[in-house]
């Protein structure tokens, strides 16, 4: 859902703002788009999934349909206050990372909108756009030290079931084979 919405939903719209040369895209993707954890692998990867097909979207409507009036944008908050972290807020808190309110996200989005530009927006810091441009060890370590924050034992679409330490989950995982 979190991909397949933006196809749709730019099926549906692209083509009347072809014909009135306007019109501004914007799609969320978040800082996911640049750092998969334990326990989020589906959302990450679908947020992955938003910032490449931002990307050759805007490159299709500029070179392929000749349409440098309609704006793309695509947008990368951090932790945001959804019901999709209720399960990890705790451990994010822990770790001194910070949640922002979506009104905050809102904001930044409207403002982009208002600007008239087409681009990236990176809602607080873009430390974790920066994390792929490191060796691999090392953006292999920033990743196991925020996977210990995702301590549910379900993807982030069911997340619900919280457990108290990480060595839970080594425990179930000895104990299956």
């Amino acid at each position: 859902m979190n991909i397949i919405s933006h196809w749709y939903t730019v099926q549906e719209f692209l083509p009347g703002m072809m014909v009135k040369q306007k019109g501004h895209i914007m799609g969320v993707a978040s800082m996911a788009a640049f750092l998969s954890l334990a326990g989020m692998v589906d959302y990450c990867t679908t947020k992955v999934g938003v910032l490449a097909f931002y990307e050759g979207l805007s490159q299709e409507i500029k070179h392929r349909f000749y349409c440098p009036y309609i704006k793309t944008s695509v947008v990368y908050p951090p932790w945001t206050r959804t019901r999709l972290i209720r399960a990890v807020e705790n451990g994010l808190q822990r770790r001194g990372l910070t949640i922002l309110e979506p009104e905050v996200v809102a904001e930044a989005m409207f403002k982009h909108i208002l600007y008239g530009q087409s681009g990236q927006v990176f809602v607080g810091s873009p430390v974790a756009a920066a994390i792929r441009v490191l060796p691999a060890w090392i953006q292999e370590l920033i990743r196991d030290w925020n996977s210990q924050i995702v301590n549910v034992h379900a993807t982030t679409a069911v997340a619900g079931k919280e457990t108290n330490t990480a060595t839970e989950g080594a425990t179930e995982q000895k104990s299956k084979t």
